[in-house]
């Protein structure tokens, strides 16, 4: 079979106005075939070399080529980029196949951000994948050309920096053929840092990796021994990791290496310190680098950062760490856990992040619901069937910052470490919560701090962001407080699960002992009608028992309580004196009444809490003894407004929530009134809206 690529090669030249009295730089570009990987495939590559003396800042390009369309052989022609070694914010984009062949320009980044060619060196532009719909291609002897200005537009162009001026030089339509015979040696990835000092002295050294590369002197990457630096001249280079030291302007490693350690040498010129190390954070490839003195006294970021300034004369040398696979654990427990992704992952998807979950991942937004795609700062509810460390690998997260709605969101750590006193938000006090975490075990509880790979709650009263930081700040979380009196009611069960709830003996407001939404089912929760860890002891109050492992033991300290189950005590009908316990054996019974077990002696009707209050108030009273019961509401005309209780009830303790909203009342005093038997007593309450 004839071949279906010949190559060629082709010369530019670069020029600009206000050079026209020195040499202008050239530079070649390669058309190579480099294979057939299929029989309906062929790969061409694109190389750049700089065969001038001066040292160029390339600014991108558009390539176009022109090639026998019956190759094809009848099929659909379809194009990709399968390989570059520019940085991403020069690589070509959007190859498309139709009458010719062409690769859209990227967006020039600005003088300065370019990649600088060095004299003598090469690099590939891109590889491409011409395939066809056919079974293969034709056989026909064809040529892919560049499509210059003497062809239908668009053409082949290329730009440099001259100066902060982008030039761009279109290709003439001188060809050659064949390609040079020796193609030069590319590296996998490249990145350039500029050192400069207080003065005129100034240099660029360049680190990266490839294929062929080795820890010592790899004169095919272009690198160079160099002599010992004058005393007093600026000077700056990589010192290779060989014995006896060598130093160059280069240093590439081989590119399976996951961890390197560059080390550069600096020393300023006659302008003295400070230094400015500057580099471009887009041609920094996959994974993190640090720039770090040799005391470990400095650790910049190199993804976060784009410069730093060394004020200090002491610091001769600095060192880049890279660390490709940057991993860090998440501990999951088995069963239900809340969970966050600790690192920007390359894949954020469920099934490469936790492949090993039981259960669909889920999200909070008003409501739970299944996820496939992750997000940093965000927690997330999954099920494991046992106990593991998961790894996940990526690079840290940029920012401090996380989005919020108003009321409860799932939250988290974004890679370190974060005391909830430390936490701040913009606007400033929108939490309106405690913060808090989740353990299999124990259910909710209070966090102390955000841990990588925890997801956790906090409520807020408006959307804004929530500010995380490690300086200590003035704390915006309110801890609610447990009063020693209150009575406690422990509920454990047969897998370990425990859990501890409140009987207040005074007032409360029940928003702030709100718990988190309840957990998915199959998740064990406890908690009290009104949603909270807390409830008042002179009411009848509902216990919820979510998915707990029957039999189940409730255990009161500190005063008595009836438990009854919610039909009407039929089958649970339990006095529980202060420490005593009894054995819950139903699995049926998920729902229990608690209410205190200490009669009262007198009718009483207590005033209402909160006053003022909008849009919902407690009313408490009190039976000594059964009878029939009316609690109303009016307004200060004596006009009915609400009928709240109407029905025999037996003694106890009785609190009804009175909420406006399904009334629609104004602002304004009104009045409430109990009949129970021959007692009758009156209280007014204020509704501000």
């Amino acid at each position: 079979m004839r071949r279906v690529l010949t190559a060629f090669l082709l010369i530019l030249l670069f020029s600009t106005a206000h050079l026209v009295a020195q040499t202008l730089p050239t530079t070649t570009l390669s058309i190579v075939g480099v294979g057939r990987p299929a029989p309906n495939q062929l790969t061409f590559s694109v190389f750049l070399r700089n065969t001038s003396q001066d040292t160029i800042e390339l600014s991108g390009g558009a390539y176009n080529f022109d090639y026998t369309t019956t190759i094809i052989n009848g099929g659909t022609a379809t194009l990709a980029i399968v390989g570059s070694a520019l940085p991403t914010a020069l690589q070509p984009r959007n190859p498309v196949a139709n009458a010719y062949l062409r690769f859209g320009g990227n967006v020039p980044p600005g003088a300065g951000n370019g990649l600088k060619i060095f004299p003598g060196d090469s690099l590939l532009v891109f590889k491409a994948l011409l395939t066809t719909s056919a079974a293969s291609l034709s056989a026909d002897s064809s040529n892919i050309r560049w499509r210059t200005p003497s062809m239908a537009s668009p053409n082949t162009t290329l730009g440099i920096y001259i100066g902060s001026v982008n030039t761009t030089i279109i290709s003439k339509t001188t060809f050659y053929n064949p390609a040079p015979a020796a193609l030069p040696v590319v590296p996998t990835w490249l990145s350039q840092v500029v050192v400069k000092d207080n003065g005129a002295g100034t240099g660029t050294i360049t680190l990266g990796q490839g294929p062929t590369a080795t820890n010592g002197l790899d004169t095919a990457y272009g690198e160079a021994a160099l002599s010992a630096p004058t005393a007093g001249s600026f000077d700056a280079r990589f010192v290779l990791p060989v014995t006896p030291a060598v130093a160059s302007l280069k240093d590439f490693r081989n590119d399976t290496l996951k961890n390197i350690t560059w080390v550069m040498n600096v020393q300023p010129g006659a302008g003295g310190y400070p230094l400015t190390v500057k580099w471009n954070k887009a041609t920094l490839p996959q994974g993190v680098f640090f720039l770090k003195d040799m005391n470990g006294g400095l650790n910049i970021n190199m993804k976060v950062d784009s410069q730093y300034v060394v004020t200090s004369s002491a610091i001769t040398a600095l060192k880049i760490e890279m660390m490709r696979d940057y991993c860090k654990p998440v501990a999951v427990d088995k069963g239900w856990n809340l969970l966050s992704v600790p690192l920007a992952a390359t894949n954020m998807s469920t099934s490469a992040l936790f492949p090993m979950a039981s259960s669909s991942v889920f999200a909070y937004a008003n409501g739970y619901n299944v996820v496939t795609t992750l997000e940093n700062g965000k927690g997330y509810w999954a099920r494991f069937d046992t106990s593991i460390s998961v790894q996940v690998c990526g690079n840290p997260i940029v920012g401090n910052t996380i989005a919020v709605q108003a009321g409860w969101n799932l939250i988290a750590s974004l890679g370190t470490s974060v005391p909830v006193a430390s936490i701040t938000t913009n606007p400033a006090g929108i939490i309106n919560s405690n913060i808090f975490d989740f353990a299999f075990a124990t259910g909710y509880n209070h966090a102390v701090s955000l841990e990588p790979g925890k997801g956790y709650w906090v409520r807020t009263s408006q959307a804004g962001t929530v500010v995380l930081s490690t300086a200590p700040a003035k704390s915006v979380i309110a801890t609610p407080e447990i009063k020693k009196e209150w009575l406690t009611v422990t509920i454990r069960d047969n897998s370990g699960y425990s859990k501890v709830v409140y009987l207040a003996k005074d007032k409360i407001s029940a928003a702030m002992y709100e718990l988190p939404p309840v957990p998915p089912a199959g998740c064990s929760d406890v908690r009290f009608g009104n949603n909270a860890n807390v409830a008042n002891l002179n009411a009848v109050n509902s216990l919820s028992l979510q998915s707990l492992n029957y039999p189940v033991t409730i255990q009161v300290n500190g005063g008595d309580i009836l438990v009854q189950d919610k039909i009407n005590g039929k089958i649970v009908n339990q006095t529980l004196r202060n420490g005593q316990a009894f054995v819950l054996v139903s699995k049926e019974i998920n729902q229990l009444t608690v209410k205190n077990a200490q009669l009262p002696t007198a009718f009483g009707l207590e005033q209402n809490y909160p006053n003022p209050f909008n849009p919902s108030t407690v009313i408490t009273y009190q039976l000594p003894k059964n009878c029939t019961v009316h609690l109303a509401v009016y307004d200060v005309l004596g006009r009915k407004v609400a009928d709240l209780v109407n029905l025999e009830q037996e003694a106890g303790n009785y609190s009804v929530t009175f909420a406006t909203d399904q009334y629609h009342l104004a602002s304004g005093m009104y009045i409430y009134r109990l009949e129970a038997g021959n007692f009758t007593s009156v209280k007014k309450m204020m509704l501000i809206r």
